[in-house]
């Protein structure tokens, strides 16, 4: 083999990692916060009637940002994917499409931070706090304890 194809192969299966660790932060992401919404870490919050009613407005507004985004953030997966099964892979197309693939990604991190700072908004301090523990612990297995999810040391009113 030339050493034009291996280098290609190598950037290839780099970028199927990369691709795979994404994808996988993603769908954690996805399902840390789809717990929190649906029941999971709401009972831990011991929410009020009318926090829970607030945090329900709050979760359809985000339904309503995120899935389109999601439903692009898919397709351009998708057409990355077209992109690196042709024959003679176009180099730039990929990068652009890296890119796209980066951007919509990023807006979904935007507003699933957004969200969390208007769920604060309707939290106690105590509420706050359980929260954070819970997105660490979710976000973050095993990392309980490390740097931003100190076990006890959280003080939500000074975040």
């Amino acid at each position: 083999m030339s050493k034009k194809v291996i280098i290609v192969l190598v950037f290839l299966c780099a970028l199927s990692l990369s691709l795979g660790a994404v994808v996988l932060f993603s769908r954690r992401a996805c399902n840390q916060e789809r717990q929190l919404t649906e029941g999971f870490g709401r009972d831990a919050l011991g929410l009020s009637p009318a926090q829970k009613q607030d945090l329900d407005k709050l979760q359809q507004m985000m339904q309503e940002k995120m899935k389109p985004l999601q439903n692009d953030a898919r397709r351009a997966r998708r057409e990355l994917i077209a992109l690196l099964q042709k024959p003679e892979p176009d180099s730039k197309a990929i990068q652009e499409k890296l890119s796209e693939i980066s951007r919509l990604q990023s807006e979904m991190q935007r507003n699933a931070v957004e969200n969390l700072l208007n769920m604060k908004k309707i939290l106690t301090v105590e509420q706050q706090k359980r929260l954070f523990e819970t997105l660490c612990i979710g976000i973050c297995p095993g990392s309980y304890g490390g740097p931003g999810c100190e076990s006890g040391s959280f003080t939500a009113g000074k975040n």
